[in-house]
């Protein structure tokens, strides 16, 4: 990182105003734990705060690179510039119209503390996004989603910062342009910074519990009613025993996107391989369960070197410590190149690599 070249005798004094840190170690703010290090780094704690971070770097020509939970990233360098994280944590409740309740997180906020703070206030309609990992501010970014429900469905706005315009926009549905896994924050990666989000919960949203897996485990357990806190419990459980712990070996969760096809091309891939493990989608196509092919081409447990598949889910690579972002890259190139060659569909990548 070299950013900053030659002596410069204002630095000194608008860091330390500015509350930013030089030459920060990242290993334990990315769920890979890949070691890396931001040249600067700072917290915005409000709208003054994110100006002025901007400002700065832009006064500098520094790149500016948002981190959020780190839960969806690959780092395989050093970042240079400034590294910005978003403080705002705070969670407000607002009544909306249908007896529904509009809740308002700040994008510092952890999604998974959101999801507990509405069950706790007894409002349903997150449980089903209960212990994903990552910050509020990239959740609409991703349009996260597990067990039947994806951010979009309770989405109601999000305010960010627009850099290009250099102005605060409040954004709708419409606006967002939310796909699966995709919105329109994440094609146009860098010019917003989410600082809010706004959902609507409670009233009458209604329990999603038709999800396979979820069923499941809601009927091995299930001694009541169910209730919005329940299937909260049931998909904790779920994740917990398909997902391993970032605290204990590293990774970023689902590695790859599901792939999906045309209803054509899933009959020609089926009469290839039987017994393929896909799920309809409502406008026809086919969604491919990209675990289950990288399983059968025989690379769950696989290791290379220091990073590997997991022993457990296949979908999931991981660091088993001392791994490098280069490294774990070769061994996606590999997993991508089997399954092209295996069943034609190219696998992309979920986690933003860097």
């Amino acid at each position: 990182m070299d950013s900053v070249t030659e002596s410069d005798p204002t630095l000194e004094s608008d860091l330390e105003r500015l509350n930013v840190q030089r030459d920060v170690p990242l290993a334990t703010r990315n769920t890979f734990g890949f070691e890396a290090r931001a040249e600067f780094l700072a917290t915005a704690t409000d709208d003054a705060s994110l100006i002025a971070l901007l400002e700065f770097a832009e006064d500098r020509q520094w790149p500016v690179f948002i981190l959020g939970g780190g839960s969806n990233l690959v780092l395989t360098r050093d970042i240079p510039g400034l590294t910005l994280c978003l403080g705002d944590t705070r969670i407000q409740y607002a009544d909306a119209p249908g007896k529904r309740v509009h809740v308002t997180a700040g994008a510092g906020c952890g999604w998974h503390a959101l999801v507990v703070d509405t069950l706790a206030h007894g409002h349903a309609g997150l449980e089903n996004l209960s212990l994903i990992p990552g910050t509020v501010g990239a959740a609409p970014v991703q349009n996260i989603g597990a067990y039947g429900v994806e951010l979009v469905d309770r989405f109601v706005s999000l305010r960010a910062w627009h850099r290009p315009s250099r102005q605060f926009m409040t954004l709708g549905p419409d606006d967002c342009a939310f796909a699966y896994r995709d919105s329109r924050l994440k094609r146009e990666r860098g010019d917003w910074i989410v600082v809010s989000l706004t959902l609507a919960v409670g009233g009458d949203t209604p329990l999603v519990t038709d999800y396979a897996s979820l069923a499941a485990q809601l009927a091995k357990h299930q001694d009541g009613a169910i209730t919005a806190r329940t299937v909260s419990d049931a998909v904790i459980a779920v994740r917990q025993s398909r997902l391993p712990d970032p605290a204990v070996i590293g990774n970023a969760g689902s590695f790859f996107h599901n792939p999906i096809v045309k209803a054509e091309t899933f009959a020609e891939i089926a009469r290839e391989h039987n017994g393929i493990v896909s799920y309809a989608m409502p406008d026809g196509r086919i969604k491919l369960a990209a675990g289950w092919m990288i399983d059968r081409l025989g690379y769950r447990g696989t290791r290379r070197g220091a990073v590997g598949v997991h022993q457990e889910q296949a979908l999931v690579l991981v660091n088993h410590g001392g791994g490098s972002g280069e490294e774990l890259l070769v061994l996606v190139r590999e997993i991508q190149g089997a399954v092209k060659d295996a069943y034609g569909v190219s696998l992309t990548v979920e986690p933003l690599i860097v």
